[in-house]
């Protein structure tokens, strides 16, 4: 018995919004971490601690995965309903769903639900 072809993912296109990911993570990276400024004023010292903060490590990591292209995970409620954004309201699927994977040419599809991966 032949096996039917799952059904396709829907997918929509958000155009600049790879770029806008990219530019809130290289600006978490070029901010440092929020902390350091109420724990020491000596710039050198600032400059070591966020060399060693994990927030600035994870940005610079995520900076340099948005820089090869790879598709990342961003939430649904970051672009629904924005004027930033006006072609997500062309999207049916986007307020069914908590995160999206978005893709370097800024295609976007639904992510699955952590629980349904674990199943």
């Amino acid at each position: 018995m032949p096996r039917e072809r799952a059904a396709a993912a829907p997918t929509g296109r958000i155009p600049g919004l790879y770029e806008h990911i990219r530019e809130i993570w290289q600006g978490r990276v070029c901010d440092g971490d929020p902390r350091v400024p109420f724990i020491i004023d000596d710039p050198a010292e600032r400059r070591r601690l966020n060399r060693k903060s994990p927030m600035v490590r994870e940005a610079k990591r995520m900076v340099e995965k948005l820089n090869r292209g790879e598709p990342v995970c961003y939430p649904c409620g970051h672009v629904g309903g924005r004027d930033r954004f006006p072609e997500a309201r062309n999207i049916p699927w986007l307020a069914d769903h908590r995160e999206m994977w978005v893709d370097a040419d800024d295609s976007v599809r639904p992510a699955q639900p952590y629980r349904l991966a674990l199943a």
